[in-house]
């Protein structure tokens, strides 16, 4: 080629890609997608359902819907100085609560930005923007009892299950996992044949959750999960009474008795005994209240039931566990929403704290029994069992004689 020839063909191609250029400037892709319908007027779209299909959609009914929108909209988060206007409040928490409401395809991105007629980037800002705001204002409904709480609590467990100074129960649960984790995979597959994340709920009697431990692998052991935990290795006022008062938790055999947790007897402790059998149907009626706290969780907010998140790393641990955390708080609201007679700090003003019973072996002795084994934690069991059974005894007596 001649140098002339050579030096218009740069030219040529100079222009070309200045056409190119400008075309991405304009129309920023090179080709058109088909655009997701737009619902100008979601708000009242969402409002317009009935009472039943609402509370089917978004497992709460529309008065406390509207209740949760008005407590999270001032949260800073839905405020911002951008010069584009966010959607309205109510349609953001309207999609975080259909994604926590359904499990499988039904709760996809995919799904609910054809759902709703929004884009998928806008689907995970509102979960993200609504995730901050619950756990904002609403995160002290999920807290450890104070003091006076867990009278409350303990005078309301023994009125109904004869247990003294037992403040509430603990019980294990697997949140499946969609997908095998990318690391570590086989460390997350459980004694049931699944992959999952164990999470340890710590409920009352009323099924208010007022603690959880979650991020532990599926294949790590209930007990462990416990064991590991702050409140046991280093209890304090802040969680139970470390006086003669003697504040305890009720559990199942999958963890180790300790002196704040209050397990069954084992074979061959309840072969023979009648006292020990009878104890262990008394504890068994006790903690059902754990059994359906987790049973409403999982069935109100299914995202639990197969969490569509996959584990590459470990801020996709956090992540479901925070998706975990505020389907708590959304339980614990429901529960308060809907109760006539919430636990609260004004109504623990008049519980007076009962001093325990004599019979009753102390915490001191069991600490002077710990270099013999389990013994002072099995005198403790003993007693506790004694006085629940005759409590129970004494109560069903009077019911016997009024009629």
């Amino acid at each position: 080629l001649s140098p002339s020839s050579a030096a218009s063909d740069v030219y040529k191609r100079q222009d070309d890609l200045c056409d190119i250029l400008a075309g991405i400037e304009e129309h920023r892709v090179f080709e058109a997608k088909d655009s997701i319908p737009k619902i100008s007027v979601l708000r009242q779209y969402i409002l317009k359902w009935s009472d039943e299909e609402f509370k089917k959609l978004f497992r709460m009914e529309k008065h406390n819907f509207e209740n949760l929108v008005g407590i999270i909209k001032n949260n800073s988060v839905f405020h911002s100085n951008s010069l584009c206007l966010q959607m309205d409040v109510h349609v953001q928490l309207a999609v975080t609560l259909k994604r926590l409401s359904h499990d499988g395809t039904a709760n996809s991105v995919d799904q609910l930005s054809m759902y709703f007629g929004i884009s998928k980037g806008s689907v995970t800002e509102y979960i993200r923007r609504c995730f901050i705001a619950i756990t904002e204002e609403l995160g002290h409904l999920v807290q450890w009892p104070d003091k006076e709480q867990r009278a409350l609590t303990s005078k309301s467990i023994k009125s109904k299950y004869y247990f003294r100074k037992c403040i509430g129960y603990v019980d294990g649960t697997h949140f499946r996992l969609s997908q095998r984790p990318t690391v570590d995979g086989e460390t997350y597959y459980n004694r049931k044949g699944f992959y999952s994340l164990n999470c340890q709920i710590f409920c009352d009697e009323r099924k208010i959750i007022f603690g959880l431990l979650s991020g532990q692998a599926g294949s790590v052991a209930d007990s462990t999960c416990v064991n590991n935990s702050t409140f046991l290795r280093n209890p304090d006022e802040a969680y139970f009474s470390i006086d003669s008062t003697h504040e305890y938790l009720i559990a199942d055999s999958g963890y180790a008795l300790h002196p704040y947790m209050l397990t069954p007897y084992r074979r061959p402790q309840i072969v023979n005994s009648e006292d020990n059998q009878d104890f262990n149907i008394l504890r068994s009626s006790a903690r059902v209240a754990v059994e359906n706290a987790i049973g409403v969780l999982k069935g109100r907010w299914r995202f639990l039931k197969n969490i569509p998140i996959q584990l590459n790393r470990p801020e996709d641990v956090e992540k479901i566990d925070e998706s975990i955390y505020v389907c708590v708080i959304l339980h614990n609201y429901l529960i308060v929403m809907s109760d006539a007679t919430p636990i609260d700090r004004e109504d623990t003003q008049d519980v007076v704290v009962e001093e325990s019973d004599p019979e009753v072996v102390q915490l001191a002795d069991i600490e002077r029994d710990s270099t013999r084994g389990n013994t002072g934690l099995n005198r403790w069991r003993n007693s506790v069992r004694d006085m629940l059974i005759a409590d129970f005894v004494e109560d069903y007596s009077r019911r016997a004689i009024d009629g």
